[in-house]
């Protein structure tokens, strides 16, 4: 049964919740997991910074109201040229499987009226992504979006 869910922007107050979760799944992708861990904490800590400050980001909680939610995942995600690009979508473990996912999914990437999803992008590979992958034909990986996000920070350009 899903449990009852809301669904909210995400504040400040909400970053160690985010910062925390995303460094920590990540860190057993494929793309991760041969880092040194101070490279790997630093750059990608920098690079959500980024993504919190210049995308669009909601959480899935348990009650509307903030003294009692529990925080159950969280979606990063922008819009480039139109195009839906999916940062970063996480569920805590033992949510998973109730539709959690696909409620913060769909804020991002719309139905099309045959009832398939318009094509998007999403710039970070992890074990769920591949799942997204399998599942939606129309998603490409493209994680030079989040690079040249924190590139851009620093070279200002």
């Amino acid at each position: 049964m899903t449990p009852k869910y809301s669904i909210r922007k995400a504040t400040p107050e909400d970053y160690p919740f985010i910062y925390s979760s995303w460094l920590k799944s990540y860190r057993n992708s494929d793309f991760a997991t041969t880092q040194a861990n101070h490279v790997y904490h630093l750059n990608q800590h920098n690079i959500i910074e980024e993504i919190l400050n210049t995308c669009e980001v909601y959480l899935i909680t348990s009650a509307p109201s903030p003294e009692q939610e529990i925080l159950f995942g969280f979606i990063a995600y922008e819009y480039l040229q139109n195009v839906p690009v999916i940062h970063y979508l996480y569920i805590k473990y033992t949510y998973r499987g109730f539709g959690l996912g696909k409620a913060l999914f769909n804020l991002a990437v719309n139905t099309l009226p045959d009832g398939s999803k318009e094509p998007f992008l999403y710039t970070y590979h992890s074990f769920d992504a591949k799942q997204l992958r399998v599942k939606f034909n129309a998603c490409i990986y493209n994680p030079y979006i989040a690079i040249v996000k924190i590139w851009k920070r620093f070279t200002n350009d």
